[in-house]
């Protein structure tokens, strides 16, 4: 006889992270931003979450080990503010990198890259300037790595609100992780015909960085399209600033198209929460497959109008890039939106983004889609408690791979805390559990033994 037990997803541990309130209690006045660009990394033994101008490192259980204020953290010039952060733990360098942007009423910006000199993410960080520009804001600046390589890919928008063009700045490795007085550099040319360009996060050892965006010619949709059918872009970079011959190498494999979303209904205020657009917002490889996920709009199967989903991406590396799952997680009647995604060691598929309704408040939720399966299941890990009246969400929500446990997905996301412009984060560790299967023999004689054989997986 043989007999399965069903997958079915675990919450492990969740608890509360930072909210406008804390922020504003330990840092003061200027960490009155809205909405939380919501980021979390995962090593061995601590946690590194980041959201607009705060870092906090916390315990795996949800202890406070220490924290900074990112607008004295980097060298901001006088007036500049820092946002939009990215953090990553690097398991085979055993070391943390935190990138993002500051800016100034004069929409003068910088992008910055730190490193940390050792494995204690409270320790001390070598800190970069990657790029400055007069009357530019570099939004949204992303990170990516490598075994050879960090990447950052942002827009910039000249002063502030139109956008002219994507930008990508390839850094050697080596030269971040030995602290060195200047970093060697490649960059390529401001590009019109590319918009919110991701670096993936390499999760295994490789010297080919990849990059994804969203190329759809869909209605709605943000930024131009570059084929005539919708796509997706994956970039493949090779090479390094020391050796000069860094190079950039695309496949556009077809995907279907993506629509903007619409805004997303909370209790008492339907359709006044912004999902912002349909870009790409994450990107993570497991060494065979690159992971990405996106905001999108689509009716699904049994609703009647479009709502806000989330978009999931898979696409081989290789020379080849051939595309194995293109589909969305949708509910009927509710709103999913900044998804951010990673797989575990065994390819099942964790989602962590924001879910409401007319019905319920904004929650942090976790989404597991087995290897395989073909429906998704979803766990509450912070439930919403009031409507959030500021209307702008996201910008992204975070997820990490645990380096010591790679089954387990460590998952932040934004969730409302209260009836007012307050926004709230919070953390989740989410497993999926074991696959069980018992193979004995169907009948058996009395005195005699028999072989059972118990497996998980």
């Amino acid at each position: 006889a043989l007999t399965g037990a069903t997958v079915s997803p675990s919450l492990l541990t969740a608890f509360p992270t930072e909210s406008l309130a804390s922020d504003l209690s330990r840092y003061g006045s200027d960490q009155g931003v809205a909405p939380p660009d919501t980021q979390l990394a995962a090593g061995p033994t601590d946690l590194v979450s980041a959201v607009n101008s705060a870092m906090w490192v916390w315990t795996k259980n949800g202890v406070v080990r220490g924290s900074a204020d990112l607008n004295t953290f980097f060298p901001l010039p006088t007036g500049y503010t820092f946002t939009d952060p990215r953090v990553v733990y690097d398991a085979p360098t055993s070391r943390w990198f935190v990138s993002g942007l500051a800016f100034d009423s004069a929409n003068d910006s910088r992008v910055y890259v730190a490193t940390s000199q050792t494995s204690d993410p409270t320790g001390l960080y070598s800190v970069y300037v990657v790029s400055s520009e007069a009357g530019v804001v570099q939004d949204q600046p992303k990170v990516g790595l490598d075994s050879a390589v960090v990447v950052l890919s942002w827009n910039d928008y000249t002063g502030g609100a139109t956008f002219s063009g994507q930008e990508t700045k390839v850094i050697e490795k080596a030269d971040l992780l030995t602290g060195a007085a200047t970093v060697r550099v490649s960059s390529f040319a401001l590009d019109t015909t590319r918009f919110g360009i991701v670096p993936v996060q390499s999760l295994s050892a490789t010297t080919t960085e990849y990059l994804v965006y969203n190329d759809s010619c869909g209605t709605n949709t943000t930024g131009g399209c570059t084929v005539s059918t919708s796509a997706l872009g994956r970039v493949a970079i090779t090479g390094t600033p020391a050796a000069s011959n860094v190079l950039w190498t695309e496949a556009d494999p077809a995907i279907t198209a993506t629509t903007t979303p619409p805004a997303a209904d909370q209790p008492g205020h339907a359709a006044t929460v912004e999902t912002n657009d349909d870009r790409f917002l994450t990107a993570i490889s497991d060494g065979s497959t690159i992971y990405l996920s996106g905001n999108d709009g689509c009716v699904p199967t049994g609703d009647s109008v479009a709502r806000p989903c989330a978009r999931l991406i898979e696409v081989t590396v290789g020379a080849t890039a051939t595309v194995t799952l293109d589909s969305v997680f949708a509910y009927i009647g509710a709103d999913l939106y900044f998804p951010a995604v990673a797989p575990d060691v065994s390819g099942n598929v964790f989602v962590s983004a924001t879910y409401s309704s007319t019905t319920t408040y904004p929650a942090a939720a976790g989404l597991t889609l087995a290897s395989g399966a073909s429906s998704f299941s979803t766990v509450t890990f912070q439930s919403g408690s009031g409507a959030n009246t500021n209307g702008r969400w996201g910008d992204y929500s975070g997820i990490a791979v645990d380096p010591s446990s790679p089954t387990d997905i460590w998952m932040a996301a934004e969730y409302a805390p209260s009836n007012n412009a307050n926004w709230g984060t919070a953390v989740g560790e989410m497993t999926l559990s074991p696959h069980l299967s018992v193979g004995a023999p169907s009948g058996a004689t009395v005195g005699s033994p028999i072989t059972v054989t118990v497996t998980a997986r």
